[in-house]
């Protein structure tokens, strides 16, 4: 120990241990280097402190990361959104995951020209309306009477009150006629900014304690930049906790109509 007096920062002590973790704050042109590393590690010897914290608000150089990750010292950065002299900022990591009707196939006893485009299929009910089999499918997909999960989904069409169905060329009755729904996902990554929070960022983590905080809302575009996964890949990082954010939207998209085989 160098018995000179030092300066630290920010003291936090235990008092049941009487132990202190030391915090040294630094508000720098440029990027925290490794000499202020190495001079903070003695500081720390020299106070006794069992752990030590350094803030930054100009961040840090490769060389100063390493330097504090074999030193055992936390690199910090200071977060205020409120505040435009923190230059800090965060983003929290966000997983949008969005299902939609991929298509909508259709099955036919009866050999029949098939239609080859969602809106050219009719169903008819029991009172004689007529709709589309698209329009079909947006409203039960929207009442959430067609399951919000990937794969194929057969239609109750009976159920639903449906009879017969046409097409320019055919009719027929149901049952006769087969309809599934195939349900897709689109999967995108990327960071949302953080508004109205106050915390420390670790550097070398790459977590950020906080109260609380509140994100950006996600726009049309906003994922047009982020990373696109598979299904697997988003559930792969959903189950390893990379996600602050999960974010489920379920959308329409146009439905076509292809001939499905059935055995």
């Amino acid at each position: 120990m160098s018995e000179v007096g030092r300066e630290i920062d920010v003291q936090l002590v235990d008092p049941n241990q009487y132990d202190f973790v030391a915090f040294e704050c630094k508000d720098h042109a440029r990027p925290i280097d490794v000499p202020l590393i190495e001079a903070f590690s003695t500081k720390l010897i020299d106070v006794g402190a069992q752990r030590g914290a350094m803030v930054s608000n100009s961040g840090y150089t490769e060389g100063a990361l390493t330097m504090a990750s074999k030193l055992g010292i936390d690199t910090l950065a200071l977060v205020d959104t409120g505040d435009v002299a923190v230059k800090t900022r965060v983003a929290a990591t966000t997983l949008v995951r969005d299902l939609y009707v991929q298509g909508i196939w259709v099955g036919l006893t009866a050999d029949v020209a098939r239609p080859t485009h969602a809106d050219e299929l009719i169903l008819i009910n029991r009172r004689g309306r007529e709709r589309p089999a698209s329009h079909v499918v947006q409203d039960a997909w929207s009442k959430r009477q067609v399951p919000h999960s990937r794969g194929d989904h057969p239609l109750p069409l009976v159920k639903w009150g449906f009879r017969e169905w046409r097409t320019l060329e055919s009719h027929g009755a149901i049952p006769g006629l087969d309809l599934w729904v195939r349900i897709a996902e689109r999967c995108h990554v990327g960071g949302l900014g953080v508004r109205n929070s106050q915390g420390l960022y670790n550097v070398h983590t790459g977590t950020y304690e906080t109260r609380s905080f509140i994100t950006e809302g996600p726009g049309p575009n906003t994922t047009d930049d982020w990373t696109e996964l598979t299904s697997e890949e988003a559930d792969a990082l959903e189950n390893a906790g990379g996600v602050s954010i999960a974010i489920g939207v379920s959308s329409v998209a146009g439905a076509r109509v292809e001939r499905r085989v059935e055995s």
